[in-house]
């Protein structure tokens, strides 16, 4: 394998990961513009040297990260925990010189993610892959939009799923069934 190919893999997997840990496309997006400016200032060659250098501790290369990100709670609003945590993974794996490569792939997977819109589905119980599947295309075909999947247990359904995509819901539980009747009964 080339080592571009293989520092290239290395980015998408630090970028799927993080992308993983960010719900919201909003959230998301804050990340990436932060870690994209972050990018040019940790990667600047006199940086490198310092990040590489083997005369350093990971204490003292931590205390010059958490310089930094000082700096960055400056400017910046929101998220600087998650940022700091991941750039402190990313350097002492030493891979900081990977973080342009990374930067990219965040940029590309928020492209996709753009597309996509964050749905709920509850379920009463855990169902097969297959009733999932065929749950999940049937609400993506009714939303006419590609899905990204949250699934959640909640015993007090009785049975069904609900489903929920932004401010619409879809609700196919027995437990609103029942709520439905009995307001209907006590009119």
């Amino acid at each position: 394998m080339s080592q571009v190919f293989e520092k290239q893999k290395v980015a998408q997997s630090y970028a799927a990961a993080l992308s993983n840990e960010l719900a919201s496309l909003a959230d998301f997006d804050l990340v990436i513009y932060q870690i994209r400016h972050l990018t040019p200032l940790l990667t600047q060659e006199e940086i490198l040297k310092i990040w590489l250098s083997p005369s350093l501790t990971s204490s003292q290369k931590t205390a010059l990260l958490n310089e930094i990100m000082d700096e960055v709670r400056r400017h910046f609003d929101g998220h600087q925990e998650i940022v700091h945590r991941f750039i402190s993974v990313v350097l002492s794996s030493g891979r900081i010189s990977y973080l342009p490569l990374i930067s990219a792939e965040l940029s590309k997977i928020a492209e996709k993610r753009k597309n996509v819109k964050l749905a709920k589905l509850t379920v009463a119980y855990p169902m097969d892959k297959t009733s999932l599947e065929r749950i999940k295309n049937a609400a993506e075909e009714i939303f006419q939009s590609k899905l990204r999947w949250q699934v959640v247990t909640d015993p007090s359904l009785i049975a069904g799923f609900k489903i929920t995509v932004g401010h619409s819901s879809f609700d196919n539980s027995i437990k609103a069934r029942v709520d439905a009747l009995m307001l209907h009964l006590a009119q």
